[in-house]
């Protein structure tokens, strides 16, 4: 059988969907970049901040630079803020440094409710959702380098609607560092 065939005897049409209109054109533009062929993707255009790239010094300057930057975003009005790891165990060790210094909840399998606030979150459990801002935990080369990272690492980034910050330790994934320097900001 063939595959274009939804119902005896009518073909199905392919549709490519490139207009996104969830995020911001800054954050479209350069989650358009990590891609391989995301020249096709149209931001809606609708303005909003430069995205900002964190490098950090280790888990302890990066937990202190995502508690300044969460607390920036609190007083900006953003109600749903999120910090998306690559993994379950990294969203385990991110919210103990992090529940230190904030208050911020914990979403995994069995606790899948979203609410305003700050949460962390693994990629897999992000897809589908949008947070006012989103915060990517250590998109470094060490966590995100095969081209199935990629796919992850731009999930994780096109979950925000208004503003996204992209921290690293060590050295920035290639798909960051492919990313042109004006579609961000360097934060310090």
């Amino acid at each position: 059988k063939r595959m274009d065939a939804c119902f005896e005897g009518e073909a199905a049409e392919y549709v490519r969907l490139k207009r996104t209109y969830r995020s911001t054109r800054q954050i479209v533009e350069l989650t358009k970049a990590m891609l391989q062929d995301g020249a096709d993707i149209e931001p809606f255009n609708r303005n909003g901040e430069m995205p900002l790239v964190y490098k950090t010094e280790g888990r302890e300057d990066l937990c202190q630079k995502l508690t300044k930057e969460i607390e920036r975003l609190k007083k900006q009005g953003h109600e749903t803020i999120a910090v998306i790891c690559k993994t379950a165990q990294q969203c385990i060790q991110a919210h103990a440094h992090m529940s230190e210094y904030i208050d911020v909840r914990l979403i995994h399998k069995e606790n899948q409710a979203f609410q305003k606030g700050v949460c962390v979150i693994p990629v897999y459990l992000a897809k589908g959702i949008e947070f006012d801002a989103v915060l990517v935990y250590d998109a470094s080369e060490e966590h995100y380098q095969t081209e199935h990272d990629r796919r992850l690492l731009y999930t994780a980034c096109t979950r925000a609607m208004h503003t996204l910050t992209v921290f690293y330790t060590g050295k920035a994934s290639p798909f960051v560092t492919a990313v042109p320097s004006h579609l961000y900001q360097n934060a310090e």
